[in-house]
């Protein structure tokens, strides 16, 4: 019988793909995992012969796009592309989630997000010190704008306020464009966003929320460097529903593997502000394991709580 599965599962390798493929994006169109998303899903294509449909499920901070996956059959056909915030997060605050880190077979991961603290133009805040100092003089009396609560920037955030002993009001936003739009426009003191969403605005940058430089804002102070840390960013990465046969996963690692040693590819992570890095498989479930321990810790100082 053990052979028989073996038999049959290399067979199934062998004719895998055979249709075309779903790939869920739980983000709007226009957002980096989306346009990544897409760029991955041509390349696949292209290696595989068969046409991979992208879906924009938004929702529920990317839990309503992952739930889609993770009640899909295992066979390789539907597959989620996004940041491990609805994974490593999101069943946290959840009271009842309808899926786990566990539901999912990670197959690799192509990049990291880059948030930034950012004002608009004509902001009287000059730079993250005079950001603390205002906050410091008068707690509470500037609000920060995200694109939800618990997600992977709001967290940043909030674990910055922690450690740096300072505190702002969160005003979480479904439509990142309108997140942007309000800091621009004045409508709202400063918001946390990833670069790439803002990197065709006028948006000054108080702080770089993560360990690297930005390449569109290379001037930019990273959060490190002003003495303070944040929780980890975005890890985003494409995954496969829990039990998916080992040769099919196998096949899409390799084939990430391959898209990912492209120079275009990789340069047109670079020119949306996203930082270019590849984890496989086994590699990228372990960091995700640890980013689940650290934001569940997290999550639990802050007392955060979803229905």
């Amino acid at each position: 019988m053990f052979m028989g599965a073996l038999a049959s599962n290399a067979l199934f390798a062998q004719t895998y793909p055979s249709r075309n493929l779903r790939l869920i994006v739980p983000f709007s169109p226009g957002t980096s995992p989306d346009i990544i998303a897409r760029a991955l899903a041509r390349d696949l294509s292209a290696d595989f012969g068969q046409s991979i449909v992208v879906i924009n499920q938004e929702g529920a901070s990317g839990s309503i796009g992952f739930a889609d996956v993770a009640n899909a059959a295992p066979d390789g056909y539907t597959l989620a592309f996004g940041p491990q915030g609805p994974l490593t997060v999101q069943p946290f605050v959840k009271r009842n989630p309808s899926y786990g880190l566990d539901s999912f077979q990670p197959l690799c991961q192509v990049y990291e997000d880059v948030f930034a603290l950012f004002v608009g133009p004509n902001s009287p805040i000059v730079d993250f010190n005079d950001l603390l100092q205002r906050s410091k003089a008068r707690p509470k009396s500037l609000t920060f704008g995200s694109p939800g609560v618990a997600t992977v920037p709001h967290l940043q955030v909030e674990s910055l306020m922690l450690g740096a002993k300072f505190s702002m009001n969160h005003a979480p936003y479904r439509s990142v464009a309108q997140l942007i739009q309000d800091v621009m426009g004045g409508n709202l003191d400063l918001a946390v966003g990833s670069v790439a969403s803002i990197r065709s605005s006028n948006a000054r940058i108080l702080a770089i929320l993560g360990d690297a430089r930005s390449t569109v804002y290379p001037n930019a102070p990273l959060i490190g460097d002003l003495g303070y840390t944040v929780s980890k960013t975005s890890l985003v990465g494409l995954y496969a529903p829990r039990a998916t046969p080992e040769a099919v996963t196998a096949r899409l690692e390799k084939a990430c593997e391959k898209i990912y040693g492209s120079e275009s590819f990789q340069k047109m992570e670079t020119e949306l502000g996203a930082l270019p890095r590849l984890l496989l498989g086994k590699d990228y479930a372990k960091r995700l394991n640890e980013d689940a321990v650290d934001k569940a810790a997290l999550i639990k100082t802050l007392n955060i709580t979803q229905e």
